[in-house]
């Protein structure tokens, strides 16, 4: 997405879905869940 753009995607959290993005990069929310679910955080670092 263009920076500055106003348009934002709901995603439901279903069974095969893999959502990955830059988070610095992107503002975003994680909304409460009635069921169980997973994630997976990682990082990536720049060596100076």
């Amino acid at each position: 997405m263009p920076p500055n753009c106003e348009t934002f995607v709901d995603v439901e959290p279903r069974l095969g879905t893999l959502v990955v993005f830059l988070s610095e990069l992107f503002p975003h929310e994680v909304l409460p869940s009635n069921r169980d679910r997973l994630s997976l955080t990682g990082w990536f670092i720049e060596r100076a």
